[in-house]
């Protein structure tokens, strides 16, 4: 009779979906926008390299984040990639550049 045999699990990877690829393409489209919008205000506004570099790389930790998440990257993908951003983040935030004496 009908047996119900579970559904072969494949070691292929899944493609993106559309709304995932639609999504992703967004999310690196807006990362771009401001990233770009971020260097023009600072190169403008002649503020110091330190603090620049700071603004550009938490927004780009931020798209970043953003784009594996939507993405559809499984949870033990992200986790990883999330303990490496704050790594970075963590030393850019806490990272002062006066000595204390």
């Amino acid at each position: 009779m009908g047996q119900n045999l579970p559904p072969e699990t494949t070691s292929e990877p899944t493609l993106l979906t559309v709304k995932e690829n639609v999504l992703s393409i967004a999310v690196l489209i807006f990362g771009l926008i401001t990233v770009f919008c971020e260097v023009f205000l600072a190169t403008k506004n002649q503020g110091s390299i330190e603090e620049i570099l700071k603004l550009i790389v938490i927004t780009i930790i931020i798209v970043s984040g953003l784009f594996i998440i939507t993405a559809g990257l499984s949870e033990n993908q992200v986790a990883p990639a999330f303990g490496l951003y704050g790594a970075i983040a963590g030393y850019l935030l806490g990272k002062d550049s006066k000595t204390k004496e």
